[in-house]
């Protein structure tokens, strides 16, 4: 089930919404006081009906996949089959329809309650664009350089960050942010320039600190620092890059320093 909208942007204040299961989010959003005790409750039996309904749709048709699998199928023998199941009477099948969409638009009006509520009362939705720095003269040559003040851009590296204002034609920017790394302030310099923004550095967007491995162009050195990094995607978060910053310390820092 794909993630609500209000889930998404409560999310980053309210640590109990940041899960994939959809139950324990209802349950820190009505913690958090975000829906009352009863909309959980209804949100809960819109989750558990709109679930079964799904089952109850791969069972009958065979499909374990496919946009048809999540819609209410209107065929009289389909919603038999579903009344069947769910333990209903079959002369009562099209209740199954009418809760399935008094359901649909409990949830519907629970999210417009939810992104009206508190501290969104008054903003909308931040989209925020990662962007790739350009190449460098490290990159040309291969090597590991994550310390700062780093390498400068080449000259492709130049033009893919005057291209940035194209690319960017058209959207609105509020912000631009860099590192203290020479190489994201000179590729964000023509896209901020053409908007008339003025950078804001972060230290918090650095790269990951290398390490021992900094400096490295062979083979060694990025499998040691890749490993590290697939590593600590898989929880091992402990383990340092090459003898010095933790994947803790990297996520912690990027979470306190990041901008809101």
């Amino acid at each position: 089930m794909d993630r609500p909208a209000s889930q998404l942007c409560h999310a980053w204040n309210h640590p109990a919404l940041r899960t994939v299961s959809t139950l324990e989010a209802l349950r820190g959003a009505a913690a958090a006081s975000l829906i009352t005790g009863d909309e959980e409750r209804r949100l809960v039996r819109s989750w558990e009906l709109a679930s079964a309904l799904r089952d109850i749709n791969v069972l009958a048709s065979g499909r374990a996949s496919g946009s048809r699998v999540d819609v209410l199928s209107h065929e009289i023998r389909d919603l038999a089959t579903a009344a069947t199941i769910l333990g209903r009477d079959v002369a009562v099948k099209h209740d199954i329809e009418e809760e399935y969409v008094r359901l649909r638009r409990a949830r519907a009006d629970v999210e417009k309650g939810v992104l009206r509520h508190g501290d969104l009362k008054r903003k909308t939705i931040m989209r925020i664009y990662l962007i790739r720095h350009g190449q460098t003269t490290s990159n040309v040559r291969h090597i590991l350089d994550s310390n700062p003040p780093g390498a400068h851009l080449s000259d492709l590296g130049r033009e893919q960050a005057a291209g940035l204002v194209a690319a960017f034609d058209g959207v609105d920017l509020d912000a631009v942010y860099v590192s203290s790394l020479r190489r994201t302030g000179e590729t964000a310099e023509p896209l901020a320039l053409a908007r008339g923004i003025d950078p804001v550095e972060l230290d918090g967007l650095r790269e990951i600190e290398a390490g021992s491995w900094e400096g490295g162009s062979d083979e060694a050195t990025y499998r040691g620092y890749l490993g590290t990094v697939q590593r600590w995607l898989s929880g091992r978060l402990e383990e340092r890059m090459g003898g010095g910053v933790t994947g803790r310390t990297c996520s912690n820092g990027m979470t306190r320093r990041s901008p809101r």
